[in-house]
């Protein structure tokens, strides 16, 4: 028996964004849509759905966390609970957003770095038009 599909992706069409897989929130579609959309159609790949997933629900807990921290007037220990949970989101949001090269530091390689690293710089005193 063939595995089921458990993103609910039928296909992938070319030089087109994926949708969001039905089982995530409106929330979370939201989220996903928004990251499918600003980056570049060949970075997202069905190999990357999982993470994304994970990803999106975690951008979707960060947001209630901080609503839920905005709405509190004293710092107790409550309030200093949800700012270590925050904190933590944060960590695995940037994380994960290495991982998937959704940062533009996380899509430079070795290779151009060196590069940049050794491209002259153009300073506009330097300018010998003037």
């Amino acid at each position: 028996m063939p595995r089921k599909n458990q993103f609910n992706v039928v296909s992938i069409v070319p030089n087109k964004h994926p949708e969001p897989p039905t089982k995530l929130t409106v929330d979370e579609q939201r989220e996903w849509n928004a990251i499918v959309q600003a980056m570049p159609h060949d970075i997202i790949t069905p190999a990357n759905f999982p993470l994304l997933v994970v990803l999106v629900r975690h951008i979707v807990i960060a947001d209630m966390l901080d609503a839920e921290l905005k709405k509190r007037r004293t710092i107790d220990d409550r309030f200093i609970k949800i700012a270590a949970e925050c904190r933590e989101e944060s960590k695995l949001i940037a994380s994960l957003s290495g991982k998937l090269c959704l940062t533009p530091r996380s899509r430079w390689g070795a290779n151009k770095a060196a590069r940049m690293a050794n491209k002259p710089v153009s300073r506009p005193w330097d300018d010998d038009d003037a």
